[in-house]
């Protein structure tokens, strides 16, 4: 599962390129782009399903292998049909990136392996533990990266600056209501 974690944040980059390039009026780009990074998954799987008798890990590691040998191709596209440079793209996912290491990191390390013998309870507990802390160390490292970066404009600068008007609408609201 872990190795298809890396393999879905890379799809997500390839179709947030491709929704960007289809809306520009790329379409036929996206879909030479998307019919390519489907033959060599074919091909891949191919290789490590009957050649190498790999199975559902050779089958994750081959998607893998796939999406990675695909993102420069869609990168490529995206700086031919809209001269965005990679510099600015691969700048755009830099934090989120390492939030999502860091995460993996700490919960490769800090959660038991899963047993059959545990309990309903134990399960749900162990579950709400990872999440919660999977979200805390994800916003730790993308808010200190963010902050070490000298606080650019970014979607970490309109998350915080929405929280902070729901925050003084809030208290604006209770201390209204105080009043009366």
């Amino acid at each position: 599962m872990k190795i298809l974690a890396f393999n879905g944040a890379l799809m997500l980059f390839h179709s947030s390129i491709s929704s960007i390039l289809f809306g520009r009026g790329f379409p036929a780009r996206v879909m030479l782009t998307n019919a390519g990074h489907v033959l060599l998954l074919v091909g891949s799987m191919t290789v490590a399903l009957v050649v190498l008798e790999g199975g559902p890990r050779g089958a994750a590691f081959a998607a893998l292998g796939t999406a990675l040998l695909s993102t420069p191709i869609y990168i490529y596209q995206l700086r031919q049909c809209l001269g965005i440079s990679p510099r600015l793209f691969f700048g755009a996912i830099a934090r989120p990136l390492m939030g999502c290491v860091a995460a993996i990191v700490a919960l490769e390390f800090l959660m038991p392996e899963f047993d059959l013998a545990m309990g309903a309870l134990q399960m749900v507990g162990l579950l709400a533990f990872g999440l919660l802390t999977g979200f805390a160390v994800l916003l730790a490292v993308i808010g200190g990266a963010w902050h070490l970066a000298g606080r650019p404009a970014g979607a970490e600068r309109i998350v915080i600056d929405w929280i902070r008007g729901q925050w003084s609408r809030h208290n604006a609201s209770r201390l209204s209501s105080a009043d009366s």
